[in-house]
C-alpha cells in the first residue's frame, strides 16, 4: 500500500540523516544511542502524518535527548562532558 511505501521511505531517511546529527558530539555516532533515536523520530513521523518525518528533525531532538540522559544520571554523576562523549551511558548500566 502506499501507506506502507511511505513508511520505508521515512524509515530510511531516519537512517541517512541520524550518521549527520551532532557529528562533533561522540554520544550521538554511538550505534545504540542513534537506534533509540531512530525509534523516537520514526514514532514521531508515522503520529504526526501531516509533516511526518522531515530532515532537520532529528537536531531538534537531540537537545532533549541530551537533557533526558543527564537527568537520568543525576547531575552529580554526569556533567556535560560525560554526556556529550557518552561516557555516560556506563553510569546508566551499560557497559
Amino acid at each position: 500500500s502506499s501507506a506502507a511505501a511511505y513508511d520505508r521511505v521515512m524509515y530510511n531517511q531516519i537512517a541517512v540523516d541520524l550518521p549527520r546529527t551532532n557529528p562533533a558530539l561522540a554520544l550521538f555516532q554511538d550505534s545504540e544511542v542513534q537506534a533509540c533515536l531512530h525509534r523516537v523520530l520514526y514514532v514521531w513521523g508515522i503520529r504526526h502524518p501531516g509533516t511526518g518525518y522531515v530532515q532537520g528533525i532529528n537536531d531538534l531532538v537531540t537537545p532533549f535527548f541530551f537533557v533526558f540522559l543527564r537527568e537520568q544520571a543525576g547531575a552529580a554523576a554526569a556533567d556535560d562532558d560525560d554526556v556529550a562523549s557518552g561516557r555516560v551511558l556506563a553510569t546508566l548500566g551499560r557497559p
